[in-house]
């Protein structure tokens, strides 16, 4: 079966991702997490990409990257090689590194784009690998202002960029709040379906306000379920089963 070909941005923006085949920490050391951002430093010279926000976390990555759509073909193919020639060595094992063909989603507004930088930075807080939005070593959070990282991986046109609409306690204080609530962002599957159930919720409380019921009384009337259902289907661009499994596991949650 041919694969499906990508989706292409029409502002030239995605975040990329991807992660270590069966959940494999691959960048679970700071060395095999130094060495991929190495492997952008150098490959981002030799591509016509600019970086905006990257983040490395112990089993995947997360990319804010603008590239015509073939050359971010390339560069991402010379990227996952290295770096899975360089585990596979240092760990003295064959095979696959990466869970198949790195995801890419399109970029399309403005709104979109900084709340994708910011839901990028934040993952290691979201791990609680770090207290501090800028405490994280391996992310392009500290390379706005080149204090935090070695090697400088976001280009000066994306660093003015930033200046331009932020000054330091600004930015810092944005990376505070959480993205925009009916915002999705791909990421490993478990994660994505958090945020899926997440905002299943906010259109469960919606529904509670719009309708003046209360949920169990939602859940207990055939009509209203469906309708809920097909609503979470519809914002969440899901199918109708998964709506159901997700507004099931909600209604569970609820009658705790």
């Amino acid at each position: 079966m041919p694969r499906k070909p990508r989706e292409k941005s029409s502002t030239g923006i995605y975040h990329v991702t991807n992660r270590g085949i069966n959940k494999l920490p691959i960048f679970n050391s700071n060395r095999g997490k130094t060495r991929f951002q190495n492997l952008l430093k150098k490959y981002k010279e030799e591509y016509d990409v600019q970086i905006y926000a990257y983040c490395i976390m112990s089993n995947h990555f997360h990319l804010l990257i603008k590239a015509d759509l073939e050359e971010l073909a390339s560069f991402m193919a010379k990227i996952l090689a290295a770096y899975a020639i360089y585990y596979n060595q240092f760990h003295q094992r064959k095979g696959y590194v990466f869970e198949g063909r790195y995801k890419s989603q399109c970029i399309e507004t403005e709104s979109y784009f900084w709340n994708c930088l910011r839901y990028i930075h934040r993952n290691p807080i979201k791990a609680n690998i770090c207290k501090t939005i800028d405490g994280y070593k391996y992310s392009s959070m500290g390379e706005y202002y080149k204090e935090k990282s070695v090697e400088i991986i976001i280009d000066d046109t994306t660093i003015k960029m930033i200046k331009e609409k932020f000054n330091k306690k600004e930015f810092y204080e944005f990376h505070k709040e959480e993205t925009d609530k009916y915002m999705l962002f791909i990421d490993t599957p478990e994660e994505v379906y958090t945020q899926q159930k997440t905002k299943a919720e906010i259109i469960f409380e919606q529904m509670q306000k719009d309708f003046q019921m209360k949920g169990e009384e939602i859940l207990d009337d055939i009509n209203v379920r469906n309708l809920l259902d097909n609503i979470i289907k519809q914002c969440l661009n899901i199918s109708l089963k998964k709506a159901k499994k997700i507004r099931n596991e909600i209604g569970n949650d609820k009658r705790k």
